[in-house]
């Protein structure tokens, strides 16, 4: 096993993007280029590929919310715009887009250090961040809101 490590994703890694969509969900809860595209656009400091040695491995995003008392199934829409809910400078609410591991590279803890190294890391960034009433930034395993599908 090589080395686990976290990078910014950029347009360019929009091929193995939608690679691991295509491994890690059915074919009705893929998302498409474009809306990955508009989350790297949008808030690439959300955006993230896991690698393991020069390999892509996996994937996760994320974005800001504002905490709102109910969220509807229309809050979670696939294909849903970043642009709809996603506010850095009013937003006290981590919601996690979308997240997956290659197959081939699942069993050995590579979920796990995705997920919380992409909450930690922007909870740093973002210490408005919280669960309920609780910081985030004190605890980082509350989370707000999140759907990892």
């Amino acid at each position: 096993m090589a080395e686990f490590s976290l990078r910014p994703a950029t347009p360019g890694d929009l091929t193995d993007i939608i690679r691991l969509e295509a491994l890690g969900f059915a074919e009705g809860d893929q998302e498409s280029a474009d809306v990955y595209a508009e989350r790297i656009e949008v808030f690439p400091q959300g955006s993230l590929m896991a690698m393991d040695g020069d390999t892509c491995i996996g994937c996760f995003f994320a974005e800001v919310w504002q905490d709102k008392p109910a969220y509807g199934a229309e809050d979670f829409q696939l294909g849903h715009s970043i642009r709809a809910a996603h506010d850095l400078s009013a937003g006290n609410c981590l919601y996690v887009a979308s997240m997956t591991i290659d197959p081939q590279h699942r069993g050995d803890g590579h979920g796990a250090r995705l997920f919380m190294a992409g909450v930690t890391r922007l909870v740093a960034d973002y210490p408005q961040l919280r669960s309920g009433q609780r910081n985030l930034a004190s605890r980082p395993q509350h989370l707000c809101r999140c759907r990892i599908h």
